[in-house]
């Protein structure tokens, strides 16, 4: 990717935790943004995402041992003046994050799954599944 004309940032903040009663394991949430831009294209995009993050404390150290990103909001930037997008090409993912797809593709990266998306069921089973993971002790 970083040869390509795809170029991208990551901001990412400070996580929420939730740790589990005995302390080797953690659930955490962080918000990121995704910041793209396809400098042949001109255009670029803004797609707001967190991170449902399984931590498990081994040998001392935290690790995370799982990571699923749900897609919150996205939109299309247009860095150099606005251009024309292909309406129908962008309506093949989920809105939520529909520009970071529409870019990926256009620069050569297909998007071949789905991905959640906020108050989808696809999220609902990722932390129904982090937080039952988190009440169960590991194996020793």
């Amino acid at each position: 990717m970083g040869a390509s004309a795809f170029r991208t940032k990551h901001p990412i903040t400070a996580p929420v935790v939730t740790f589990s009663a005995y302390g080797a394991r953690a659930v955490s949430e962080t918000n990121a943004v995704v910041i793209g831009e396809n400098v042949d294209l001109r255009l670029g995009c803004n797609v707001h995402n967190r991170f449902v993050d399984r931590l498990e404390k081994r040998d001392g150290v935290w690790r995370i041992s799982d990571r699923k990103s749900v897609y919150d909001f996205g939109t299309f930037t247009f860095p150099a003046g606005i251009v024309d997008i292909d309406a129908e090409k962008a309506g093949r993912c989920p809105r939520e994050y529909a520009a970071l797809a529409y870019l990926l593709e256009a620069s050569g990266f297909p998007v071949d799954r789905v991905f959640a998306t906020k108050d989808s069921d696809l999220e609902r089973d990722i932390k129904e599944s982090a937080f039952t993971w988190l009440g169960e002790r590991a194996a020793r």
